[in-house]
């Protein structure tokens, strides 16, 4: 059956650091000190002996690497100026610093429950103990609305369980993408019209929708790209004409030299960071361009309102290549959301109401892998552009 689809809008991903690149990082040498993965160790093991508190420190993960910062009235500076609006409106929302603290604190817990998850699975349990007696002394100390102290306590958890997974051993996969996106991409109609081609190709409104996503071939096809998780089965390979094309306005299905399927709009990031220039910016950047694979046999589905408001109804993992530099983000997903009124996404690429529409098509059940070749230019995504590349259903 001929389909032309459209899509909406968003969810939170959370990606497991808390600064923006653009923010604070860039005087990294000013009142930002590094803290290596002992350090937040020994900080968790005072707290565990004595309750000690850690006034005056807010810890800070930027691109894989940890920081204490000292000074946080320039924390607060940035949010107060309002000069970048990805970082006071991506993570504070209405731009306060009570907003950003909580925030921050709210996907930091999300980081939280995923990572002792996946402890849990790699039978880490010492350190999901540790982590919870850390809750049970911030519970003591009565922090409850008081988001500030306990974004620190929460990152402090998260930095000991991302060092003890990181310890867990991962499993390669390696992936041969097929042939001739570049004809896939030219096989997409263009017309202001929802209608699809006379061949069942999809179209979209117009040519600026499919920026970024020329001369693919290059860089992609036929190329063996190796990917590392424990999901894998050791040594595993595969190869396939199917891959999935991203560019930050619409997510196209490509077999061989044609578009079988478009989800528009698709996204990444919260709206005022959605451009290529926020990929470092951990849970409200854009998702970072590169290559991933999507693993249909991993997808999750979700009934209750909470998690389909969330998540959708499916969300399916995304696993970087050992080629693309995530800068140190993780736990991406394909995923959608419940709620059409939404219009981003916390790093994720986002489906909206219509994660449905990929994920129960033959097309994509039927795959074990499926590569995902992700290209977003810089400059934020406007909502001119948003408009004209969706076609509401």
């Amino acid at each position: 059956m001929k389909r032309c689809l459209a899509g909406f809008v968003v969810s939170m991903c959370f990606c497991m650091s808390c600064v923006a690149a653009d923010g604070p990082g860039k005087v990294a040498g000013g009142p930002f000190l590094p803290l290596v993965a002992s350090e937040a160790q020994n900080a968790v093991r005072a707290l565990n002996s004595a309750g000690k508190n850690i006034d005056d420190l807010l810890i800070l993960e930027l691109n894989g690497q940890t920081y204490y910062v000292k000074d946080m009235a320039l924390l607060e500076e940035l949010v107060a100026s309002g000069q970048d609006m990805c970082f006071t409106k991506g993570y504070g929302l209405d731009g306060t610093i009570d907003s950003l603290y909580r925030v921050l604190y709210e996907s930091c817990t999300e980081s939280r429950a995923l990572l002792e998850g996946q402890a849990l699975e790699s039978g880490k349990t010492i350190f999901v103990a540790a982590v919870n007696k850390v809750d049970r002394i911030s519970d003591s100390r009565r922090l409850s609305g008081n988001y500030k102290e306990l974004l620190k306590q929460c990152l402090l958890n998260v930095q000991v369980l991302r060092d003890a997974l990181s310890k867990t051993e991962m499993n390669t996969h390696a992936h041969i993408v097929g042939k001739n996106i570049d004809a896939c991409i030219a096989s997409v109609g263009i017309s202001d019209t929802p209608v699809c081609k006379p061949d069942g190709s999809p179209i979209v409104a117009n040519r600026n929708c499919l920026s970024g996503l020329s001369g693919l071939d290059t860089q992609y096809s036929g190329r063996r790209f190796v990917f590392q998780d424990s999901r894998f089965a050791d040594g595993g390979a595969s190869a396939s004409d199917k891959v999935l094309v991203f560019n930050g306005k619409v997510l196209i299905a490509c077999e061989g030299a044609k578009a079988k399927l478009i989800i528009n709009p698709s996204f990444s990031g919260r709206q005022e960071c959605q451009g290529g220039e926020y990929k470092q910016v951990p849970n409200v950047g854009s998702l970072p361009s590169g290559i991933y694979l999507a693993m249909p046999q991993e997808a999750e589905s979700y009934t209750s309102e909470s998690m389909l408001k969330q998540w959708g109804k499916y969300r399916v993992p995304l696993i970087a290549s050992t080629a693309t530099n995530d800068f140190g983000r993780s736990n991406f997903y394909l995923h959608g959301t419940s709620d059409e009124t939404k219009m981003s996404s916390g790093g994720c690429i986002s489906m909206g109401v219509n994660v449905d529409k990929l994920v129960e098509s033959e097309w994509f059940k039927s795959a074990d892998y499926i590569p995902v070749i992700v290209n977003i230019q810089n400059s934020v995504v406007t909502q001119k552009e948003r408009q004209e590349c969706s076609y509401g259903i």
